[in-house]
């Protein structure tokens, strides 16, 4: 979710939360990333995680979704080496966001889905979808007995990859772990969160990558990560929050440095 509409819709945002839905990461701002700067893409992530957190008793996203697809290493390491980020990439876009359009009408988007559905199961389909009109949201309803009746195997990211919705949580009822937005700064309890995933799939719809698999964990643990000091994206303002965000400072030097040296998985880039 983009983090300004939570701040801007609360009511809406705690009725999809307390609806059961997945709450990930669409950035605070929808700015193209790769233009950003390293301490506007961590007060991008990190203030969007945070008001997710504090308007869901504690809960730290796993997974996020770059605005306009535009992500590269230098992001993804940033996302994943800070913040224990997973990127999740689409491989159909039925640019539903053009209804109204002259190339996107709801025949169009329909006749695209449909395209989709009759491909074979594998790799499977992550297919962009947008809940902005009521026509988007109706292609969906639509399309979804086309998917079942087709054998498509339909999940949600948690569940196609065998995790919880949250970092420190299994979804939105259960019990949360004490856990800062900062990948491995210590929890309230004292302890270091350390977190990782491993993925096995094939045969049914899934990531563009059938044998996808990715392990991991935080490699923060030394850095002194204390109160809020990452700049506000432009034209925003920053949430009345407790915000464990980096200094830009101790990110740059104890963070980024270490970051590029390693091999970053590139989740379904």
């Amino acid at each position: 979710m983009i983090g300004v509409n939570i701040r801007d819709n609360k009511d809406i945002f705690m009725q999809t939360f307390n609806d059961g839905n997945d709450i990930a990461v669409h950035t605070w701002t929808h700015r193209y990333m790769t233009s950003l700067s390293d301490e506007e893409i961590v007060a991008e992530f990190g203030y969007t995680m945070q008001i997710i957190s504090d308007f869901t008793g504690g809960r730290v996203a796993r997974y996020w979704r770059p605005p306009y697809g535009d992500s590269d290493n230098r992001v993804r390491a940033i996302a994943k080496h800070i913040f224990n980020l997973i990127q999740v990439d689409w491989n159909h876009d039925t640019d539903d966001w053009e209804l109204g359009t002259k190339q996107i009408t709801p025949e169009k988007i329909a006749s695209e889905l449909k395209s989709f559905i009759a491909l074979p199961k594998s790799p499977g389909l992550i297919i962009l979808e947008h809940e902005l009109y009521p026509g988007t949201v109706q292609a969906f309803i639509d399309a979804y007995p086309l998917m079942k009746s087709a054998g498509w195997d339909t999940r949600s990211i948690p569940q196609l990859y065998n995790t919880g919705f949250y970092q420190n949580a299994q979804d939105n009822t259960s019990p949360v772990t004490p856990q800062d937005i900062i990948s491995g700064n210590p929890t309230a309890n004292g302890t270091t969160p350390t977190t990782s995933a491993s993925v096995s799939v094939s045969g049914s719809a899934s990531s563009g990558n059938p044998s996808a698999t990715q392990s991991g964990s935080p490699t923060m643990s030394g850095a002194a990560l204390a109160a809020s000091s990452a700049p506000a994206p432009s034209g925003s303002t920053s949430p009345k929050t407790n915000a464990g965000i980096a200094s830009v400072a101790e990110v740059s030097k104890k963070a980024l440095g270490a970051v590029f040296v390693l091999v970053v998985p590139l989740l379904l880039a």
